[in-house]
């Protein structure tokens, strides 16, 4: 696949359609055979080149950038996962409605693991409003969905009510420690 790519770039040039398909072909066989450092490298390869190529707003953008969060996801990285497929969402609003939802879920799934509980209340509730809009609300997805954002509201509040704890705990043990060092400066004096 390697060659093939050098032999379509050497004889059409780097910014061609073939190109672009050669690049996807050598990426998805990298990944294929384990060698993931390679195939990442190829991924924002072929992204550069759809952007030069076929502008900004092609349509192809959005599964490269979800593909390339999922690759990351698979590698343990979700921090890196979750914004690339906030940048494929970005690219699903100008195309697909059903694919914006399901990249907006992934968002939430995504925020969630990385505690990031309010953003995914919020990406869970764009989800939500989208499947509603199209799918309706007797969708088994849509309330799937909606039982999805209960759950993000009750672990939100859950992590909410932590921090809270946590902050009221700190403040006692800043006061104690006040308490202390002025019986300290007392017993000194």
């Amino acid at each position: 696949a390697t060659k093939a790519t050098a032999l379509t770039i050497q004889t059409g040039g780097f910014d061609t359609v073939d190109v672009i398909s050669a690049v996807m072909t050598l990426s998805h066989t990298l990944l294929n055979s384990g060698q993931v450092p390679e195939a990442i490298k190829q991924m924002r390869s072929l992204i550069y080149l759809v952007e030069m190529i076929s502008g900004p707003n092609h349509a192809v953008l959005s599964s490269l950038y979800s593909r390339l969060g999922a690759v990351y996801l698979q590698l343990g990285v979700p921090q890196l996962a979750l914004s690339f497929m906030q940048v494929s969402a970005i690219y699903k609003a100008t195309n697909d409605k059903i694919s914006q939802a399901q990249s907006y879920r992934q968002i939430a799934e995504l925020s969630m693991k990385c505690g990031m509980h309010k953003q995914a209340i919020e990406a869970a509730k764009v989800a939500h409003n989208l499947f509603f809009m199209v799918l309706g609300p007797d969708h088994d997805v849509t309330k799937t969905l909606g039982v999805e954002l209960q759950f993000y509201v009750k672990e939100g509040a859950k992590e909410e009510t932590k921090e809270q704890a946590e902050m009221e705990m700190k403040i006692q043990i800043e006061k104690a420690n006040k308490v202390a060092d002025e019986i300290i400066a007392q017993v000194e004096n």
